[in-house]
């Protein structure tokens, strides 16, 4: 299969897989294509915020659970970040009323099994945080940068490896890189020390 390609100057592909399913999209600063892995076969696929004018971040809760954030308009009329899901593996999607409180988005995650839903981006002047929903979207906290002094410049590689735990590498701007760790299901996340042998 053939995904579109954009005509600007810095492409990203994004492929997120669960079980059996996935899902491939293309940005190069706005969503400029996509493709979906059905019964073993890459498919022709339209993905969230094709048409929003901004980047998307997608992941995968199950093999029919897809969510998808998107910074609506952030090339065009910005209107903020806003939350997609989807509960037929992407086939079609539907937007939270509620928007998702950051700017400068970094990375979304959803825990398997679970309403747990986690974006990374800018949350304070000072730097990047966590912000989370337990209800698909509904409401939203701060769980990760609610001070100065534990923002990072950037947060990526945000991702669940059960309900329960979660990770993420965290940027500081002048202290080097911090694993995070959230052990509940993303209510809290704490920097984790590494120890050599």
């Amino acid at each position: 299969i053939k995904v579109t390609l954009g005509a600007g100057p810095v492409p990203q592909t994004q492929i997120v897989l669960h079980g059996t399913s996935g899902w491939l999209i293309q940005v190069d600063r706005t969503v400029v294509g996509g493709a979906r892995l059905v019964n073993g076969a890459w498919t022709a696929w339209q993905p969230p915020c094709l048409d929003l004018a901004g980047p998307a971040m997608l992941s995968a809760a199950s093999d029919t659970s897809l969510i998808g954030a998107c910074d609506v308009g952030l090339w065009a009329t910005p209107t903020g970040v806003h939350l997609f899901t989807s509960t037929d593996g992407g086939g079609s999607f539907a937007e939270s009323a509620t928007k998702i409180p950051v700017q400068d988005l970094q990375g979304v995650t959803a825990a398997p099994g679970s309403s747990a839903i986690v974006v990374a981006g800018r949350v304070l002047a000072t730097g990047s945080g966590l912000v989370a929903s337990f209800d698909l979207g509904k409401t939203w906290s701060t769980v990760f940068g609610a001070s100065a002094s534990s923002a990072a410049a950037t947060i990526f590689e945000l991702g669940f490896t059960t309900a329960d735990q979660g990770v993420a590498i965290a940027a500081a701007t002048d202290e080097g890189f911090q694993l995070l760790m959230t052990r509940d299901g993303g209510q809290t996340w704490a920097a984790v020390t590494l120890t050599g042998p």
